[in-house]
């Protein structure tokens, strides 16, 4: 089936671009796979739904804003489904959020992980401070390193949003050393997407998995020493953390479906997805702003207006900011994090945009 583009799946969406024998479209999408997708939508031949072959996987892709809110929003609960993919299965176990299929199981880590960083997050002064003091101590370290030499920005930034997800996950932060070697290890597995969407869809890649897999492993030994820390020191009397509060849950056998192997998936997913996501943005907003000289003085002056030079920045003065802010979602909108969200698959049969797509079906959006 891998050298047939009309195979007989029920799927009655078009096809976009004649698939390659064997790998598919794979080897069309260049290395922006969002840019290649997106032209291809354009093109009167194929609109913006249309499907592709990745390997001997047909695939359905979503390109405008109509169809994704038609999808994601109107018929959510039907687009929440998850795929089967090698690589996430293998490492993830179908656990935590990031890989575990939609129904009872999900929707309850869904609305802990919500709840719980309200709880501890966005809602909580300390977090607030916690990161103010991580500001201060990355800031010392850039002033240092600015007096003697040229030196990148990547992994300073990279240590402020880890430690961000340590303080609400774990309650404390981490010196640069020991989350050095950890960031080392997501960062080198998130620069071979490429490698990972091939062992995906091409089995006979999978030869070449192993350091991809060792870095995987690293990580989950990382966070399971973490949590095994918490463990010992749990007292009930004082939760302060995503991962006290959901030992406290454990231990309680308050909800059902909540196990330690979940526990280890849901942290690894925090990291996961608000590690490298969040230090890129970073890296873009300080590229912006210096190739903008203009940009830069408004922000600044308004920084100065606002905060001043005495105090520190807190989160009340986002509302009399706008400028700063503008600035800030023009960097997301310009160099989104996630172009392509994580792969969905359809719960069940529907007739969508007059075309129909089966249960199962392997959704990309």
């Amino acid at each position: 089936k891998m050298f047939q583009q009309d195979k007989d799946d029920g799927c009655t969406v078009p096809w976009g671009p004649k698939p390659w024998p064997i790998v598919g479209n794979l080897i069309s999408l260049g290395r922006r796979p969002y840019e290649t997708i997106y032209k291809w939508s354009k093109n009167p031949l194929y609109g913006p739904i249309f499907k592709l072959r990745f390997g001997s996987q047909t695939v359905v892709c979503l390109n405008s804003t109509k169809l994704i809110r038609e999808a994601l929003h109107e018929n959510a609960e039907i687009f929440a489904g998850r795929p089967y993919l090698y690589m996430i299965n293998e490492t993830l176990h179908g656990k935590g959020i990031i890989s575990a299929p939609y129904g009872k199981d999900f929707n309850e880590h869904k609305t802990f992980l919500v709840r719980n960083l309200n709880r501890f997050g966005r809602r909580r002064s300390s977090l607030e401070n916690a990161c103010l003091e991580e500001v201060k101590i990355v800031a010392e370290k850039i002033r240092d390193q600015h007096q003697t030499k040229s030196f990148s920005m990547g992994q300073f930034l990279s240590e402020i949003s880890c430690n961000n997800i340590c303080t609400i996950t774990m309650g404390r932060y981490f010196d640069s050393a020991k989350i050095g070697r950890f960031l080392g290890k997501i960062n080198e597995n998130f620069n071979q997407t490429a490698t990972i969407a091939s062992f995906n869809f091409l089995p006979f890649t999978r030869w070449f998995q192993k350091k991809l897999f060792q870095n995987v492993a690293d990580c989950a030994q990382f966070v399971q020493t973490l949590i095994k820390e918490r463990e010992t020191d749990f007292d009930e009397q004082s939760i302060t953390n995503i991962v006290d509060s959901y030992i406290d849950n454990l231990k309680k056998q308050k909800i059902q479906s909540f196990s330690k192997e979940n526990l280890d998936s849901l942290v690894q997913d925090l990291f996961v997805a608000g590690t490298e996501t969040v230090s890129n943005t970073l890296n873009w907003a300080i590229f912006y702003v210096t190739v903008h000289s203009d940009i830069q003085q408004k922000i600044q002056n308004e920084i100065d207006k606002v905060i001043g030079k005495e105090r520190y920045p807190c989160i009340k003065d986002r509302m009399k900011m706008p400028y700063t802010e503008a600035a800030i979602l023009e960097t997301m909108r310009c160099q989104c994090a996630g172009p392509i969200l994580l792969p969905r698959s359809t719960t069940q049969d529907i007739l969508f945009c007059n075309y129909y797509i089966p249960k199962d079906t392997f959704i990309l959006v």
